[in-house]
């Protein structure tokens, strides 16, 4: 198995991902507990703020090894989820936050550099180490739930377990170093803040801004949105826990090298249906039972989009400045996400739940057309140059 050949990627991916999903799990119920949905609101939105300076950090991870950029990272964002056992004073949140914000963000980075590296070294492994990363990350948020979600009921959620947890997950990051991690440079250094094709950039920007929007406008939402339409709290959790099945599911079928032969192709396909999902969505608002199939289509498309998406970066992105595009996209996708969260909100509450579908349709097309046209310039100045 690819899995067991990259042991070492795949142990720290799971453990970074278990650890970061039963901490995001754990606070937003521990802060309500509290009575402290605002200041949960707050670390969110600084933590948003301090991933969004990821483009500061790309230029400034490239060049420095993996294994002492993790060392300097990984007890920074510790620090900041240990500090989320304190939902007051309002400080504290804001400061944990913006400290988790700037560690989780950097070590987003340096993993997606070390994937791309490998994926290099091993071309016929590509497809595989491409996804991994996301895949990884599904299966954290799954398991994160289930591990979380019964241990506050076996201990009948007593603040103690709350703060166990927190701070177990906290720790356990630090498990990561008893994982192989290589001690190479990530490329070489480099003292630009932003890549040397500006145009290429402004296009990473818009198009990542765009993603991000489309993301904070659905997903976070879905709970919501199923019971809006008549599902019961507890069949909501079981169809959200399937979603997530069938997201790491298809993560692992379109893993295929045939089915990633052209990235370009599978974006615009997959966030066109996406498209015409949302606005079927729209048309059949009175029936339930379509709906939720449209929304399970949907957790496949949106998977055959997110690693297509991180393919086609592969392929586009040049290699020695991926550090400081990826910083940018990064940066981008959390501004996006964050103005996708509040118009999604804004939206669902003022306006109507269709003109959130009818929006993300938009969004959706949008992102399809934006993705094709740039892997098409990107590969018309390629041949040109050769």
């Amino acid at each position: 198995m690819k899995a067991l050949k990259y042991k070492g990627l795949t142990s720290f991916l799971l453990i970074f991902y278990l650890g970061m999903g039963i901490s995001r799990y754990v606070q937003v119920l521990w802060f309500e507990k509290n009575d402290a949905v605002f200041s949960y609101s707050l670390s969110y939105a600084f933590m948003a703020i301090a991933g969004s300076l990821s483009f500061l950090l790309g230029s400034r991870i490239n060049g420095m090894k993996i294994l002492k950029s993790f060392a300097i990272f990984i007890p920074l964002y510790s620090i900041g989820m240990a500090l989320r056992i304190f939902p007051s004073p309002i400080v504290l949140p804001i400061l944990s936050g913006f400290i988790s914000g700037i560690g989780a963000s950097s070590v987003i980075l340096i993993i997606r550099t070390w994937i791309f590296e490998l994926a290099n070294k091993h071309e016929e492994d590509k497809e595989f180490l491409i996804s991994s990363r996301i895949i990884a990350g599904q299966i954290g948020t799954v398991l994160s739930v289930l591990i979380a979600g019964q241990l506050l009921v076996i201990f009948h959620e007593s603040k103690y377990i709350y703060i166990i947890l927190l701070l177990v997950s906290s720790l356990c990051l630090y498990t990561v170093f008893l994982v192989r991690i290589p001690d190479n440079r990530i490329n070489e250094k480099s003292r630009n803040i932003l890549p040397t094709d500006k145009k290429l950039t402004l296009l990473a920007i818009v198009s990542s801004c765009i993603l991000g929007m489309s993301n904070g406008m659905f997903e976070p939402y879905l709970p919501i949105i199923l019971k809006n339409i008549g599902f019961s709290l507890s069949t909501v959790s079981i169809i959200m826990g399937l979603y997530a099945i069938i997201k790491i599911v298809s993560g692992f079928v379109i893993q295929n090298k045939k089915l990633l032969l052209y990235p370009h192709y599978n974006i615009l396909i997959a966030e066109i249906l996406l498209c015409l999902s949302a606005l079927s969505m729209v048309i059949f608002n009175q029936q339930k039972y379509l709906i939720l199939c449209l929304i399970l289509t949907i957790s496949v498309l949106l998977t055959v989009s997110t690693i297509s998406i991180e393919l086609w970066e592969y392929k586009v992105f040049p290699s020695n400045e991926l550090s400081i595009y990826f910083g940018i996209i990064q940066s981008s996708f959390f501004i996006g996400d964050a103005l996708g969260g509040t118009i999604g909100g804004f939206l669902y509450s003022y306006v109507n739940i269709e003109s959130l579908f009818i929006t993300f349709s938009i969004l959706s097309l949008i992102l399809g057309i934006i993705y094709f046209i740039m892997y098409k310039r990107t590969s018309f100045s390629a041949e040109k140059q050769v």
